[in-house]
């Protein structure tokens, strides 16, 4: 491992040891949307919008998150689950992506996720988009060094995905959900493809809980999944700690971005999903130097 790599392995555990653990979290009670705002050490300020997720531009948040950006001209918008926006993709893919949603309107983008419908607004008002999430390649290359074996690593990400299909009902079918999430994976995953398949999963499921993605709930593969606190051995397993690591990795890593980026941009406007935001602030505040302001409270009671 190189110099680089260890100073960036010592970042990230800095972060990490500065962020709301997966265990508190679960004994917090907010408001949807999570809303914060912080003034940098530079200057700038940066806003957080922790969104409950949705796809439909009825939902009480989609004119909340229309008027941030077109009333509030962020200079760059922050959003996740759009790795087509790393800064690590290729010009052309993230030039051919913000093409394609830069003809929609705001009210097709949602119907997508509210990430897509921030997009879209970023190019009507010409701003700049980013997602700072890791890659997939650098999540399963750190639970890998972790001690994660391919098939925890594989079984995670495809129970995940299971688990998400209620959110894309009425877009996409569970094997169909199934099949985006595994498009997506192939591109970087760096061992056998054989892993990355529904018939792989169910069978990890089967031999070691009695039960695949297609007999059991979505609630149940969330307990699988989530880092929440052990109550029971259905509820803390394997793929709970590889939950827990990652989230730990992604909101580290989504943080020292967010710093970054604090220095070169005087208006950032950051959409997540709540969780992310509720878990990542004291590092946030910590890390720029600056003390978080709260945004008025309104919406649902969370998580």
């Amino acid at each position: 491992m190189s110099a680089e790599d260890n100073h960036i392995l010592e970042q990230i555990q800095l972060i990490s040891d500065q962020l709301m653990s997966a265990y508190e979290y679960q004994s917090v009670s907010f408001y949807y949307p999570y809303c914060y705002e912080i003034q940098s050490g530079s200057g700038g300020l940066i806003r957080f919008y922790g969104a409950e997720h949705f796809r439909d531009p009825e939902n009480y948040q989609f004119e909340a998150i229309c008027s941030m950006i077109r009333l509030g001209l962020p200079e760059l918008v922050l959003v996740e689950h759009h790795q087509e926006l790393h800064r690590s993709a290729s010009e052309a893919t993230s030039s051919n992506f913000l093409s394609e949603v830069a003809l929609l309107q705001p009210a097709e983008a949602v119907s997508h996720s509210e990430s897509r419908l921030a997009v879209c607004l970023a190019a009507e008002v010409g701003a700049q988009v980013e997602c700072p999430e890791p890659t997939y390649e650098e999540q399963w290359r750190f639970l890998y060094a972790r001690g994660y074996s391919i098939q925890q690593i594989a079984a995670y990400y495809l129970t995940r995905a299971a688990a998400m299909a209620p959110f894309w009902a009425g877009l996409m079918t569970l094997p169909q959900v199934m099949e985006y999430r595994i498009g997506q994976l192939r591109a970087t995953w760096p061992w056998e493809k054989e892993f990355l398949s529904p018939a792989f999963v169910n069978s990890f499921l089967s031999e070691h809980y009695g039960f695949d993605i297609f007999s059991a709930s979505p609630e149940l593969l969330s307990r699988l999944v989530l880092p929440v606190k052990p109550e029971t051995d259905i509820d803390f397993c394997m793929l709970n700690a590889v939950g827990a690591s990652v989230m730990n990795f992604i909101d580290s890593k989504i943080v020292l971005r967010i710093g970054e980026l604090s220095k070169q941009y005087a208006n950032i406007l950051v959409i997540f999903g709540a969780t992310h935001m509720v878990r990542q602030e004291k590092a946030l505040r910590s890390l720029l130097r600056a003390n978080a302001t709260a945004l008025p409270e309104h919406g649902i009671v969370g998580p």
